[in-house]
C-alpha cells in the first residue's frame, strides 16, 4: 500500500480512537516527525495501559468499514489492550493490505499534534527503539535509529535510549554493535543495497564506539573493515574465524550482547535462597552456565579487533545464509565473506583503514521515500 493511502487509513483511525488515547507510533510517527528513511509498515496505534482497548477495537473497525474499508481482526487479546487488524480497500483490488495494530504502553511524554494528529512524543519513539534493541534488534530498529541519530544527534538519542549510566551506556554500546550480525538480506527488506547495508552498520559501529570513550573498550570490533562488510576477508583469515566459532558452539554464534544478557540471567538465577534440593541444582546449573558464559567472553576479550572483526563477519555471513532454504556450511559461508570484492569491499588487511573512513553520514536517495 503507498505512502498516501496508508495516511489515509491513518486519520481515519486516529479519528475514531484518538478519544481513546491513541496515537499513531512506529513508523508513521518517525515520519511525522521528519525522520524519514525506510518504508512505512504498519499502521502502530498506541495508548498507556489502562485505555478502552476494547471500545478503540470496535470503534475503529466500525469507522473503517463506513469508510469503504474491509476489516479483518487477525488478532486479539486481553479485552482490547492488543490488537491487530488486517485493512483492505476494495476499490484497489490489487493493493496489499495493510495491518494496523492496537497496543498499549509505558510513555514518558505528552503526545505532539502534527497536522491535526496526535502522535508519539520523539523521546518515546526512541525510547521505544531502544526496548526493540533489548529484545529483538531487527535490521529496521538500526535503520530507524540510523536516521534518528542524522536527525537528532548522537546525545540526544543516548539520553532517550537510556544511557544516563555507565552501565547502561555499556549496554547500549553492545547493543548498538549488535547492528555487525545483521546481514543483507535483513536489510534488503527495506529497500537496502549491500553496499547501503554496509555503509549503515559502519557509522552504528561508529557510533557505539564513540560510547564511553574513557572506558576501555575490550570487545571493540573496528567499524571500518569486515565487521561492517566493509571489507572481504583473505582465506586464511575466514577459515580461522570458522573454525574459532566452530569449536566454541553455540555461545561463538551469539552476539556480545546476548551474552552479556544471558550472564545477567543466569546471576539472577544463582542469587536468593535455595533451601531445597531442586532450587540448589537450579542454582548450581546457573552458576555452571555463567562459568561457560564469562569464558566465551573472556575467549573473546583475548581476541585481536581483527579476529573478533573477522568472527562478526563469518557469524553474520552464517546467519543470512540461514534465512534461505539451504543449512549453511563451512564451503558456502567461505564463499560469502571471502566474495570477490564489490564496490564497497575491498581486500582486507588486518589493521588497515578503509578509505571513506571520514565520509560523513549520507541518506541513499532511494532511502528517501
Amino acid at each position: 500500500m503507498n505512502e498516501q493511502d496508508m495516511w489515509r487509513i491513518a486519520r481515519v483511525a486516529l479519528t475514531a480512537v484518538g478519544e481513546h488515547g491513541y496515537m499513531l507510533a512506529g513508523s508513521l510517527a518517525l515520519r511525522a516527525h521528519g525522520v524519514t528513511g525506510r518504508p512505512m509498515g504498519d499502521i502502530d496505534l498506541f495508548a498507556l495501559p489502562g485505555s478502552d482497548g476494547a471500545t478503540a477495537h470496535a470503534e475503529l473497525t466500525a469507522a473503517l468499514t463506513g469508510a469503504g474499508y474491509q476489516v479483518q481482526t487477525s488478532m486479539y487479546s486481553d479485552g482490547g489492550r492488543a490488537a491487530n487488524l488486517d485493512v483492505h480497500d476494495p476499490r484497489q483490488p490489487a493493493m496489499a493490505p495493510v495491518q494496523i495494530q492496537l497496543a498499549q504502553v509505558m510513555m514518558d511524554f505528552e503526545p505532539q499534534h502534527i497536522d491535526g494528529l496526535p502522535v508519539m512524543a520523539i523521546g518515546d519513539c526512541i525510547h521505544l527503539k531502544g526496548e526493540a534493541l533489548r529484545t529483538l534488534a531487527m535490521a529496521k530498529d538500526f535503520l530507524d535509529l540510523y536516521y534518528l541519530n542524522l536527525a537528532y544527534g548522537a546525545d540526544f538519542v543516548d539520553e532517550h535510549l537510556g544511557a544516563n549510566t555507565a552501565a547502561d551506556a555499556y549496554s547500549l554500546r553492545l547493543m548498538l554493535s549488535e547492528v555487525g550480525d545483521i546481514p543483507d538480506e535483513s536489510f534488503a527488506l527495506y529497500q537496502l543495497t549491500p553496499a547501503d547495508a554496509a555503509d549503515l552498520r559502519h557509522h552504528v559501529l561508529d557510533w557505539a564506539n564513540d560510547i564511553l570513550p574513557d572506558i576501555e573498550n575490550h570487545l571493540k570490533v573496528s567499524s571500518k573493515g569486515p565487521a561492517a562488510g566493509l571489507h572481504a576477508l583473505d582465506q586464511d583469515q575466514a577459515v580461522q574465524a570458522w573454525e574459532r566459532i566452530a569449536a566454541n558452539q553455540p555461545l561463538s554464534l551469539n552476539t556480545d550482547y546476548e551474552i552479556a544478557r544471558e550472564l545477567v540471567e543466569a546471576a539472577e538465577g544463582i542469587t536468593g535462597s535455595a533451601k531445597s534440593a531442586s532450587a540448589k541444582k537450579l542454582a548450581e546449573a546457573a552458576t555452571a552456565w555463567a562459568l561457560r558464559l564469562r569464558e566465551e567472553i573472556q575467549r573473546r576479550m583475548r581476541l585481536s579487533s581483527d579476529d573478533r572483526a573477522a568472527e562478526v563477519a563469518v557469524r553474520r555471513e552464517y546467519k543470512g545464509l540461514g534465512l534461505g532454504e539451504q543449512e549453511p556450511t563451512q564451503a558456502s559461508v567461505l564463499a560469502r565473506v571471502t566474495a570477490v570484492p564489490t564496490p564497497h569491499q575491498d581486500p582486507y588487511t588486518p589493521g588497515q583503514e578503509a578509505s571513506n573512513a571520514e565520509v560523513k553520514p549520507q541518506a541513499p536517495d532511494h532511502w528517501r521515500l
